[in-house]
């Protein structure tokens, strides 16, 4: 991947019209379960990927009104970080190189956090991409959570031997930090303002099982009219979102897993795939 100097044109605030794929079969009790270590797993994983429906929406553009949104109130913020040599990177391993401890870095200044230890991240460089999921590098167009409460409860006591004793001091979030390596134009991500939905109406949880004591539980959500959905315009590589996908504060309504979507902007179809980076991590700042 060539990262290469871009001329940043002016920035003036552009809602979009657009679609989004939500979830559109009814489930009772809104849960499913998919058993990849039984004979029909794949089939059922193959059914939830074709559950979905576009819904017309329109993503408000929060440029110039930033400082708007906060993590701890809606689920998301956007804050500025320049990183000096990012611009002359040339492969994944470097960016990520100079990227995650960076990030890491923000992320603990931000919120105040004594712990931040990343758990994964992700470049994503294609238009399209017939890989699986898990190494998938192409935008993510349904409206998701990568995390529910019980899949985030579940990672944190696989990563954190002592999370009770952890849990018992701090308030724990898993937060994923969402950069474009290149300004953005085509496929830009909008994040859903947490006040806007209701997870216990909205999220279908749909549990993997890959083997004994390795499941997720992801979050896959239905339309509602109530819904607000917000993106940056031309965000650029020093324009950093911030958003929660686990939050050990908020479990009874949800653990605030913010959902969050790629989308077609109508005026961009077309040009050059996206770049951007994804690096999630595990936060804990003290209580």
């Amino acid at each position: 991947m060539s990262l290469t100097t871009n001329t940043v044109e002016p920035k003036v605030t552009r809602d979009v019209d657009t679609e989004l794929n939500y979830w559109a079969r009814p489930v009772p009790g809104n849960a499913l379960e998919v058993d990849f270590t039984t004979g029909d797993g794949q089939q059922k994983a193959k059914d939830i990927a074709e559950a979905s429906k576009l819904y017309p929406v329109k993503i408000h553009d929060i440029r110039g009104r930033e400082s708007e949104c906060s993590l701890y109130r809606n689920g998301f913020e956007y804050v500025h970080q320049e990183v000096p040599g990012l611009s002359n990177a040339t492969s994944e391993e470097e960016i990520k190189k100079l990227l995650v401890p960076a990030t890491e870095q923000l992320v603990k200044d931000r919120l105040g956090a004594t712990i931040v230890k990343t758990h994964q991240t992700r470049i994503r460089s294609k238009a399209t991409d017939p890989n699986p999921l898990n190494e998938n590098k192409s935008p993510a167009f349904d409206a998701h959570s990568d995390l529910t409460p019980s899949s985030g409860m579940h990672f944190l006591e696989g990563k954190f031997p002592d999370y009770e004793t952890l849990l018992a001091k701090h308030r724990v979030f898993s937060i994923n930090v969402w950069r474009p390596l290149k300004p953005i134009k085509r496929n830009p991500l909008a994040v859903l303002d947490w006040p806007s939905c209701n997870f216990e109406r909205d999220w279908i949880l749909p549990k993997y099982i890959f083997g004994k004591d390795w499941w997720t539980v992801l979050g896959a959500v239905k339309f509602h009219e109530e819904h607000k959905w917000y993106y940056l315009s031309n965000q650029t590589p020093s324009e950093v979102l911030l958003f929660t996908q686990f939050d050990s504060e908020d479990m009874e309504e949800g653990g605030q897993c913010v959902a969050h979507s790629s989308f077609v902007d109508p005026e961009y179809v077309d040009g050059p795939a996206r770049e951007s980076i994804e690096i999630k991590m595990f936060v804990f700042v003290p209580k």
